[in-house]
């Protein structure tokens, strides 16, 4: 096809300004599908163009498939980007797009729906002989057949939603107590959340750590292997910090990798996408996969030294994705934190309020994707995610130690941040010796935390403070506080 010249991006906050800033060195146009109250961000101020695309609330706007077609469509838009969330993964709105003419960047939209339903996903994976954790989608209203096949499999298991996602549609059951009513909850929430209430149990592994295998397909069916995540930091199943490349042994990751390039062979795959597992006592299992750009794309990029949404708008104009002959060969360690707007100590509840100052960390091999600065305010329509901080280095230890640096001179006021409780989790011997599990931050990192620690160091800290707004220089120096005096 001819090239792009204008990408609609359906979608907020970071990611979307991520792609804008792709676009335009890429020179083309962009135009950014926003809600009506969501002015107050980088993307929105950085967009070529803006189209309103409904209300604040997010079904009426965001999730709007008709609203974001029809406002890509006006602006004269050719392709459209839904970054992560929302509707990225909604096989519907891929569809749709192709319906109208708008070329939906991203896989097709059977392959979206193939894996939109974890359900098919297991029963593809079971075809394809992938291995997959062993379970049971069944009739759930039969408790009696419920109980039995919960036996075979063992305890604990995993109540999911077969459409769930975001943390949600997940619940652990430990007794046939718990599974009986775990199977009611989720079922509730799946058809609140996703509109769908069919759900499965899958054997719950304790002590795994999960994996993420970054592929790509390019516009000419080869398939790419750029290399793994470790992703187990997780509370209540949203990842917190993720790093590649991961520390499986060597002959694990080539043997994920083979698995992940015939399976993506055999899908026909095009376009960035993630094959995640669940690894434990030496063998993994497949978990779902994502067909989309994943938030922490991030660490991939820094030690793989490509850009992966450069590499989508490429194949979606049917040309090369990356340089002809190109080996990916991880470069380095990258970790990356997750900066949100949430209060560590009081059970880690997500908090609104106004940036009255913001400062990055600068240097190199330190990048920070944020869609905020100075005077934004941080809403509770939306996610809590402020910012993503993503450093390299060559070796491990030393890369904690400069993510660690980074936190220390990230400054944001006015409303509490998680970075104390992120400086704790990398100063915790769990992680500073790669031990992490899924289970980790729940069982005891959170146990471990001391919200008494503000280790930013004072310094800095004053330096900020003393370009904040006058009605805040009252406090005396010695009693100043950043994390808690701008609640």
């Amino acid at each position: 096809m001819s090239a792009i010249t204008k990408i609609a991006i359906a979608n907020r906050g970071e990611i979307a300004k991520r792609i804008i800033t792709t676009c335009h060195q890429m020179g083309v146009q962009t135009v950014l599908l926003y809600a009506s109250e969501d002015t107050e961000n980088e993307a929105f101020r950085l967009a070529g163009e803006t189209i309103c695309i409904g209300p604040s609330n997010i079904s009426d706007s965001y999730l709007n498939i008709e609203s974001n077609i029809s406002g890509a469509l006006g602006a004269g838009a050719q392709a459209l980007h839904p970054g992560y969330g929302f509707l990225s993964e909604n096989a519907e709105f891929a569809r749709e797009c192709e319906n109208k003419g708008l070329l939906f960047i991203g896989p097709k939209a059977e392959t979206i729906d193939l894996f939109g339903n974890k359900i098919k996903a297991r029963n593809l994976c079971e075809k394809l002989r992938v291995p997959v954790l062993p379970g049971w989608a069944g009739d759930m209203s039969d408790e009696k057949l419920l109980v039995s096949k919960a036996k075979e499999i063992g305890y604990p298991l995993m109540v999911k939603a077969a459409c769930g996602g975001g943390g949600r549609g997940l619940r652990v059951a430990h007794t046939e107590e718990e599974l009986k009513k775990f199977v009611f909850d989720v079922r509730s929430e799946a058809k609140k959340s996703f509109n769908n209430e069919e759900i499965f149990i899958e054997k719950y592994l304790d002590s795994a750590k999960h994996i993420e295998v970054q592929v790509f397909g390019s516009a000419d069916g080869e398939i790419h292997i750029l290399g793994d995540r470790n992703c187990s930091l997780q509370r209540r199943h949203q990842k917190i910090i993720e790093e590649a490349p991961s520390n499986l042994p060597e002959n694990i990751k080539e043997e994920m990798a083979e698995i992940c390039k015939e399976f993506c062979y055999a899908l026909q795959y095009c376009g960035a996408g993630t094959i995640e597992f669940l690894f434990q006592d030496g063998k993994f299992y497949f978990l779902e996969m994502n067909t989309r750009l994943q938030v922490e794309h991030t660490v991939t990029e820094m030690i793989f030294g490509v850009d992966l949404v450069r590499s989508q708008i490429l194949t979606a104009m049917k040309q090369p994705a990356f340089l002809e002959n190109q080996t990916f060969m991880p470069q380095g360690h990258s970790l990356q934190c997750r900066i949100c707007a949430e209060d560590p100590s009081n059970q880690f509840l997500p908090v609104i309020g106004t940036l009255l100052n913001c400062v990055w960390p600068q240097g190199l091999w330190r990048r920070v994707d944020s869609g905020f600065k100075k005077g934004d305010t941080i809403s509770i329509q939306y996610d809590s995610l402020i910012a993503k901080i993503i450093t390299r280095d060559n070796h491990r230890v030393r890369n904690v130690e400069r993510m660690k640096k980074a936190l220390e001179e990230t400054i944001l006021f006015g409303f509490p941040t998680n970075i104390p409780f992120l400086l704790d989790v990398l100063s915790h011997p769990l992680f500073v010796e790669n031990q992490i599990n899924i289970d980790s931050l729940e069982t005891q990192l959170v146990k471990d935390w001391n919200p008494e620690k503000f280790p930013l160091e004072d310094g800095l800290a004053q330096k900020i403070f003393q370009n904040l707004e006058p009605s805040f220089k009252g406090k005396k120096k010695s009693s100043f506080n950043p994390w808690t005096d701008f609640r």
